[in-house]
């Protein structure tokens, strides 16, 4: 991103998004500008408005099995995008970071391709999908913005170590990547199933989330009344570890979303986790509950 913006500088983002491109963005001083989502992504319409309001150099998104929502955008949600991204000059940063984790292995057309690679800079990374300590991605980016990046990158570290980057070409050209994805498919598949029947035997029935088809989490909305963050602190208290939904919100909402996250559990974990969630949501419902009869009780006037 240092590369794209300036100091003050407004992005249009997901709202909500990833965690680390709200860090990013406020570390260099630009403005995230969240556009709200639905089932499908990034809405077209609001995108459409907060391009003419703030006239953005930068969107960032997240087509596939998006973090935190997990949603996947249909191909005419992703032509609308791009119309409206070239309607108004701004390059859009697609970041691809799961595309290879869909549960039964299909692809979906990358905003890159169906642009042709004018208006999109693309990124995807070996970390989510290979090993979480390689850090290494790669970038397909218009020819002046490549170069520009290439620069950066060779003064912030030097380059990547030539070794490790061998090392996985050589893993890749041997079918190792692709029988690594096979098994990785077959095992998130299996939790997120896990995942999915747990939450329906623990989960109040006012809590909304749609099963993952892919990547590594569930998104989970509750009712208004609860408060996710403090949630997060009576769960941590039992020994479970849930994603607090407002951290990727840019707006300051969606303290009543969770992220459960299915890749590094196993099916018992999952179980015994959403049941011990399951267990303070209803103790929270029962409290909110309780409060509004009493509220109603005051109300009744006394003749």
């Amino acid at each position: 991103m240092r590369t794209l913006v300036d100091r003050g500088d407004p992005v249009l983002v997901e709202e909500p998004t990833y965690t680390g491109v709200i860090s990013v963005l406020s570390a260099l001083g630009a403005r995230p500008v969240g556009v709200p989502v639905d089932e499908e992504g990034l809405r077209p319409d609001l995108l459409a408005l907060a391009m003419e309001r703030h006239r953005p150099r930068v969107l960032y998104v997240q087509p596939t099995f998006h973090n935190p929502t997990t949603r996947t955008m249909g191909e005419a949600r992703r032509r609308e995008i791009l119309e409206i991204a070239s309607r108004f000059r701004c390059l859009v940063v697609e970041d691809d970071w799961a595309g290879d984790l869909s549960f039964d292995g299909s692809h979906r057309e990358t905003l890159h391709a169906l642009d042709g690679g004018r208006h999109v800079l693309y990124l995807s990374t070996f970390s989510k999908k290979l090993l979480p300590g390689l850090r290494l991605g790669w970038v397909a980016a218009p020819e002046p913005v490549f170069d520009r990046l290439v620069a950066l990158k060779q003064i912030e570290d030097c380059g990547s170590s030539p070794l490790v980057q061998a090392a996985l070409h050589v893993f890749i050209e041997s079918g190792g990547q692709a029988e690594h994805l096979d098994r990785v498919r077959a095992a998130y598949r299996s939790r997120a199933e896990a995942m999915d029947a747990a939450l329906r035997r623990h989960f109040p029935d006012e809590a909304r989330w749609t099963p993952a088809t892919g990547g590594l989490f569930t998104w989970v909305v509750l009712p208004e009344a609860i408060d996710g963050d403090e949630l997060f602190g009576a769960a941590k208290e039992r020994g479970v570890l849930v994603g607090r939904g407002s951290l990727f919100h840019v707006s300051g909402s969606g303290r009543n979303t969770l992220r459960l996250t299915f890749s590094s559990a196993t099916e018992d974990q999952i179980e015994r986790g959403i049941r011990i969630v399951g267990e303070l949501l209803r103790e929270r419902g029962a409290k909110s509950r309780a409060r509004e009869r009493s509220r109603d009780l005051e109300a009744v006037p006394f003749l």
